[in-house]
């Protein structure tokens, strides 16, 4: 669950620590040795940045770290290590992509909507096994994901097939690593089945690992004027989810009256002024209970949008007022003709003012000729990308990023990190082709955020060369 910290703002920097989640027992004081770490992973280099412990409250189980961020650190996703020194011994914890640095809440972003990832679905082997084996579709839309770099991404489950869950979660935890923004997931159908299997005499169930991983079955976070609340629609118990392999009776959706009342104590009372749900079944798959009170509630508390996936397909509603967004799949599948999307939503002061790729409902689309071709196996190209010549590895003093866009719409905030050596006694980088938003040097490498403006089916290139420095 990430984090947004503002530099230098002491209130927004806080970590929640309970000790005994993990069956382990200690206390914490203001002169207890912490050592915070926040270590940027995506990319060749790494710079690590230690933020100081103000302060240390404790309220019940829960204790809270206070933090001042260093000026230093840059706007960046970083994972976060929490090292504890105690009497009873050193504890330690360590959370990736955990930490969003950022100057201001905006008034005006972007945030994306993916939903059934699939991992290891068979259905996506068939259709396209190029682009399925290796997890190249998955890889090929969080690359385009970091390109578009928005605020947040929201992700409204079925991340895995439900097979083999050790296996399917391990290769989904590896792949989310590589988003290069802030997450937030719902739980969806294949992730939740109570598995009969008995493995060392233990039995699998995909909701407990989903949590132990990922996310809570619900919760809510505060983006500026964005309030984002995130419901598990397979509120089903235990026994109600008990499968075999993808077997289920129970795989529609239910959201119970415990969660329903939680789900109106995060609405009464806010001052939000852009409302906003996750949850995976959409209205019309739920077998269940709960879809009419969770529908009636978000019409009586003005909530603007409600996202789902499930279905594959893209659908766009409005009832009550409310509007009801389901976002095609990030999965290939030989029974059906559909290919992988996204969807991308804009926000202009507090308001929705897109949502559709290139009609009322439509999903950006993560290959090059998904509208046009014959076969889903013919997509390969991706239809937003970026290489590096020469590599982007901190050792060339010249370096051109070249953006292709296949797409039909302009994209103007490409975010774009360059890893370049020190330069030389005398000398600094110039970049054309783009606008530098920021730097981080050190006594090794330096790293150069630049944003760039591509347009429909043409290419960009942005260079950053060493030049000798302007007196």
């Amino acid at each position: 669950m990430p984090s947004f910290w503002l530099r230098g703002d002491n209130n927004t920097s806080i970590v929640k620590i309970y000790p005994g989640l993990k069956g382990t027992s200690f206390s914490i004081d203001n002169s207890t040795e912490i050592k915070i770490t926040l270590k940027k992973s995506n990319g060749p280099f790494s710079p690590e940045f230690e933020p100081v412990v103000r302060s240390v409250d404790r309220e019940g189980l829960y204790y809270f770290l206070n933090l001042s961020i260093p000026e230093s650190v840059p706007v960046d996703l970083f994972d976060l290590q929490v090292v504890i020194e105690t009497d009873n011994g050193t504890f330690s914890d360590t959370q990736p992509n955990a930490v969003k640095i950022i100057d201001e809440i905006k008034s005006s972003f972007s945030i994306v909507h993916l939903t059934d990832f699939h991992v290891d679905d068979i259905r996506g082997f068939l259709a396209n096994p190029g682009e399925t084996l290796e997890y190249n579709v998955i890889q090929k839309a969080i690359n385009t994901i970091n390109l578009i770099n928005p605020e947040l991404v929201i992700i409204t489950g079925d991340f895995v097939f439900g097979m083999s869950y050790f296996r399917e979660y391990f290769h989904l935890y590896r792949l989310l690593q590589d988003f290069d923004v802030p997450i937030f997931m719902s739980i969806g159908n294949h992730d939740a089945i109570n598995h009969v299997w008995w493995l060392g005499g233990e039995n699998i169930d995909g909701m407990e690992i989903f949590q132990d991983l990922f996310a809570p079955l619900n919760f809510s976070f505060r983006y500026g004027d964005l309030l984002y609340v995130s419901l598990n629609s397979m509120d089903w118990n235990e026994y109600e989810r008990l499968g075999l392999a993808i077997l289920n009776f129970n795989w529609q959706g239910q959201l119970g009256e415990e969660q329903l009342d939680w789900f109106e104590q995060q609405l009464t009372g806010t001052n939000a002024g852009l409302i906003m749900i996750g949850y995976h079944h959409p209205p019309e798959s739920f077998k269940g209970e709960g879809v009419e009170r969770a529908m009636t509630l978000a019409q009586e508390y003005d909530v603007d949008a409600v996202f789902n996936g499930h279905t594959h397909y893209d659908k766009v509603r409005t009832d009550d007022g409310v509007l009801y967004i389901t976002t095609g799949s990030l999965m290939f599948d030989f029974l059906s003709n559909i290919y992988p999307v996204f969807r991308l939503i804009e926000i202009d002061s507090g308001e929705i003012t897109s949502y559709t790729f290139d009609n009322d409902e439509a999903s950006v689309p993560v290959y090059k000729d998904s509208l046009t071709a014959g076969f889903q196996a013919q997509l390969n190209i991706p239809a937003l990308s970026c290489t590096y010549l020469p590599s982007n590895s901190g050792i060339s003093k010249t370096v051109t990023a070249t953006l292709t866009n296949h797409l039909l719409e302009n994209y103007e905030g490409i975010s774009l990190e360059f890893v370049m050596p020190v330069p030389e006694p005398g000398k600094t980088y110039e970049v054309t082709g783009g606008e530098v938003a920021e730097t981080y040097f050190d006594a090794d490498y330096q790293i150069w955020y630049v944003k760039a403006a591509v347009h429909p089916v043409l290419e960009t290139a942005v260079t950053i060369q060493e030049i000798t420095e302007m007196k």
